[in-house]
């Protein structure tokens, strides 16, 4: 996870332009969104989730590393697969470790389409041949991630897969999977 987090900073965070209008699918615990508002410090953010609970979490984060700075981000609770809410085009998307909890990752991605605009960019992680009891959704590998971001509408611009260390000779080998992708042409 250290070197998907090192590969987030320096392909998203610290690139020549970076972003300044950052929607995520998946909050988590705020770990993304608390290293990009504390680095880019001109970005806003709005993160997207079904969980209030999870939304409470990572709000409640925020609010404690930036406390003057709440006009910075907002959150909506929703499925971000369906049209219940309206979001306004950011320059990039950021979907972590959400794709394997999800029955059809391809249609969550098309739906991240909509939250940037045409030149936009996205990052998403996930894993392959990693189950767990929360996972939903099996990638054999990174290939056939490759395929859903494709299939979704996106093109990959460069990509990280790391074999998870001690498994590297596993029948089925499980990956940590991470790319920077932008709407096809």
């Amino acid at each position: 996870h250290s070197r998907i987090l090192a590969y987030f900073l320096d392909s998203v965070v610290r690139a020549p332009t970076p972003p300044r209008a950052v929607r995520e699918v998946g909050v988590g615990h705020g770990l993304m969104s608390s290293l990009l508002l504390a680095e880019v410090t001109d970005a806003s953010y709005v993160g997207i989730d079904i969980s209030p609970h999870t939304i409470a979490f990572c709000d409640q984060a925020l609010r404690s590393e930036f406390p003057d700075q709440s006009d910075r981000w907002r959150f909506v609770e929703g499925d971000a697969t369906s049209a219940d809410f309206e979001v306004e085009r950011g320059d990039w998307f950021v979907c972590c470790e959400v794709l394997e909890h999800v029955n059809e990752p391809e249609a969550l991605l098309a739906s991240c389409r909509k939250l940037i605009t045409d030149d936009g960019h996205g990052f998403v992680t996930t894993v392959a041949n990693l189950e767990a009891e929360d996972h939903v959704y099996l990638f054999d590998d990174a290939q056939s991630i490759r395929d859903c971001v494709n299939n979704a509408g996106f093109e990959i611009v460069h990509e990280l897969s790391l074999v998870v260390p001690g498994l590297e000779d596993s029948e089925r080998v499980p990956l940590n999977y991470a790319a920077v992708i932008k709407p096809s042409r």
